[in-house]
């Protein structure tokens, strides 16, 4: 369902590693500069809306991925690249 503005204009920056679930109440929120939002589960983590997809981090494609109740687990495949040792996701 879609929620009001959250209370709060204050945004910080984490980076979760990827496979890092999240619980969420479900709500969402389309914020001034066209981000998709959702808000987390005060039950769970500390109050708060985490980007879904939208601009201004830096970021392309989907942040977040949906997971439905009795759904397969997801799973991550690591590659290195052959040019350096960086993890390549």
């Amino acid at each position: 369902s879609k929620g009001a503005q959250p209370g709060s204009s204050k945004i910080v920056k984490l980076e979760k590693a990827v496979g890092y679930l999240v619980k969420t109440t479900g709500r969402t929120w389309l914020g001034p500069a066209g981000g998709n939002w959702i808000e987390l589960d005060p039950v769970f983590h500390k109050a708060g809306w985490v980007l879904i997809e939208g601009p201004g981090f830096g970021k392309v494609g989907p942040l977040l991925e949906e997971v439905l109740p009795n759904e397969p687990a997801a799973f991550v495949m690591r590659f290195s690249s052959p040019y350096n040792d960086d993890e390549i996701h």
